[in-house]
């Protein structure tokens, strides 16, 4: 039950925070076009070559991952040969060169082909240090794609648990890499703008109570402090108030309830604030006459504001 919460979860965040993030992207490209520096690069000359817009043929590597890496191939065909990676053991020469591709800051580049990618060496790639590297350099370049790096977010979780597998012993290479890890995860959730402290929210919880340096109180803890912090964007605060339904305690009925009852409020906070508390064991009389006067529109709101209510009073009165 928690899998299936936690993945729905993710896909309301998700839906929401893609749709968000469109009037951005434009924006994003604009900056990254203007920047002096890219990728850690400083000298502008430098930073042309590494703001790639095709990529040469390299005899060095398979024929079916030079498909992949040249953008004059159709997006499609490229997306099938991605697939095709699955029946073929790369060479490390072919997986570093995916590895390099991805790292690079494309202004291109589809995100679906980053994507998948991504997915291909997390989940068939043969150096997990390596592929480890690339995914926490994708995470720390703050001016890498925002959107490439809500991909290689999601992905941590999955590799995370491939790499250190619970139960086992790691040796102090191996530890400083996981630690490694845990530092970016953290340091993401103190990003304000953009949704990654959210995604890093959630790639915590899951990774929490299987490693003991994890603990599920402590990502409650930052999660309930991104509830209550302004300055966080939406998107931020809505994973937050899923993170902590999952605390199932009082403490997180009472936050979510606070959220809706103030108009303030961002419209998508209050409804996810509005769902996420309807499924909690402590929902009172004060909580449901609020959602009973929004209704009635005795309490006057957001057209959104009122659906949701009607869908949440339908809800309760199942139970």
């Amino acid at each position: 039950m928690k899998k299936n919460i936690l993945i729905v979860g993710i896909a309301f965040v998700s839906l929401i925070v893609y749709f968000w993030g469109q009037k951005e992207e434009n924006s994003d490209i604009e900056k990254l076009k203007n920047s002096d520096k890219v990728a850690g690069i400083s000298n502008p000359k430098k930073t042309k070559k590494e703001i790639v817009k095709t990529t040469p043929i390299d005899n060095r590597i398979d024929e079916l991952t030079n498909k992949i890496l040249d953008k004059k191939i159709s997006f499609l065909e490229r997306t099938k040969y991605i697939l095709k990676l699955r029946n073929k053991r790369l060479s490390f020469s072919d997986e570093r060169a995916l590895m390099d591709h991805i790292k690079k800051v494309h202004l291109d580049e589809p995100h679906t082909i980053t994507n998948d990618i991504i997915e291909h060496l997390v989940r068939f790639g043969s150096n997990k240090k390596a592929v480890g590297s690339t995914l926490l350099n994708i995470l720390n370049n703050s001016l890498q794609d925002r959107v490439v790096r809500e991909y290689a977010l999601q992905y941590v979780p999955e590799f995370y648990q491939k790499r250190w597998e619970t139960g086992e012993t790691w040796n102090d290479t191996e530890e400083l890499d996981r630690q490694k890890f845990n530092k970016a995860l953290w340091e993401l959730t103190t990003l304000s703008e953009g949704s990654m402290a959210g995604g890093a929210l959630f790639a915590l919880y899951k990774l929490s109570g299987k490693y003991s340096d994890i603990e599920s109180n402590d990502v409650f803890d930052k999660s309930h402090e991104i509830v209550g912090d302004i300055s966080y964007m939406t998107p931020n605060r809505m994973a937050a108030v899923q993170i902590l339904a999952f605390s199932k305690n009082e403490e997180f009925f009472d936050t979510a309830k606070n959220i809706v009852l103030d108009k303030n409020s961002p419209v998508l906070l209050r409804v996810t604030a509005m769902h996420t508390a309807s499924q909690s064991k402590f929902v009172d009389d004060e909580f449901v006459n609020y959602l009973n006067k929004i209704s009635t529109g005795e309490v006057n709101s957001n057209p959104t504001i009122k659906k949701c209510a009607n869908l949440t009073l339908k809800k309760l009165r199942r139970y």
